[in-house]
């Protein structure tokens, strides 16, 4: 039984990277789909379906605390600050001043008071989906603590340092990034489907695979400059030869094989079984077989058919040839 395991199959690797100088083409296609593809998805998530954009505005404030009887600051610190904001005062006020447009639980969700190592010194913060509802939300953050400055007796006073003057967008939206994480796993995934193609493809290329996967001489191809004389020598010996074609998608009368008398061209016994008595009486075989045709299983069964009717496989001829291709491979 002819066999082959076409994983375990030495590798040519000149064969190899002439294939894949071929196909290089689908490398950048793989990474601009990748890059189009994960990009826009990402969009998508984040813009169109997402949150959306987001900005926000910041000011900055001095606060000037009053002494206690021991001569220390009363002061808030960070997290007090941060629940002062959304007290009644601060949202109430907010909510006043959009004329009611916004809700209270977004006036609270978007509202942020604080302050870092220094707590004379505060920060209020305004998010929002719209830049100039964001900048207009730090206004009015802004005039309500000095104004909760000017009523709380743990201040003498608080002053603004630095007003917000624009909302900035703090949206983290990484677009760029996303799309070059898809290119590179568009570019990953074109090496990964070409290696395993590659592993799996059972398709001849070029005459000395022939020779190295079946053990049976190749004539070659009919555009290399030996072929007439390799036909002349492996088939000089036989009186009757006949010509059988690997798969259906060959038409054994059209291949050409110097031959004296000439070739007699048979249908492959396994779609025609009425050639076998031609072929049982026949002094030898030759095999054609198309060039990259992915049919190794194919040209496996019709081996094993020959064998089985002791027809005597000498030769293999490649048709449908990459003349470039061999020419390459049989360079220097």
């Amino acid at each position: 039984m002819w066999e082959c395991d076409y994983a375990r199959e030495p590798v040519d690797y000149r064969l190899f990277w002439l294939k894949m100088l071929k196909k290089i083409w689908i490398l950048p296609v793989s990474a601009l789909a990748g890059f189009v593809l994960i990009g826009g998805v990402y969009y998508m998530s984040k813009l169109c379906f997402g949150n959306g954009r987001t900005y926000q505005a910041e000011t900055m404030y001095y606060i000037d605390f009053t002494l206690d009887s021991a001569g220390d600051y009363t002061y808030l610190n960070q997290y007090t600050w941060g629940e002062v904001v959304k007290t009644d005062f601060f949202v109430d006020y907010l909510e006043e001043g959009f004329g009611g447009a916004v809700s209270r639980e977004t006036i609270m969700e978007a509202s942020y008071a604080g302050v870092e190592s220094d707590v004379r010194y505060l920060y209020t913060r305004y998010k929002s989906r719209d830049r100039e509802q964001a900048l207009k939300g730090d206004k009015l953050l802004e005039e309500a603590v000095v104004a909760y400055g000017e009523a709380q007796k743990e201040f003498n006073s608080i002053t603004v340092i630095k007003a917000a003057t624009e909302a900035k967008d703090v949206s983290n939206i990484r677009l760029l990034t996303a799309a070059v994480l898809g290119a590179c796993v568009g570019l990953f995934a074109a090496v990964v489907v070409l290696l395993v193609w590659e592993t799996v493809d059972t398709s001849i290329y070029v005459p000395a695979t022939l020779e190295k996967r079946y053990h049976v001489p190749a004539l070659g191809a009919a555009s290399m400059n030996e072929y007439e004389a390799n036909c002349k020598a492996i088939l000089g010996g036989f009186g009757k030869v006949c010509v059988v074609p690997g798969d259906e998608s060959i038409d054994a009368s059209e291949v050409k094989v110097y031959a004296n008398p000439a070739a007699i061209p048979c249908a492959n016994p396994i779609v025609d079984p009425r050639e076998i008595e031609m072929l049982k009486d026949a002094e030898c075989v030759a095999v054609a077989v198309k060039a990259g045709a992915h049919n190794g299983k194919r040209l496996e069964r019709t081996l094993e058919e020959l064998g089985r009717i002791n027809a005597h496989v000498v030769a293999f001829v490649l048709v449908g040839e990459d003349e470039k291709l061999i020419k390459k491979y049989y360079s220097k």
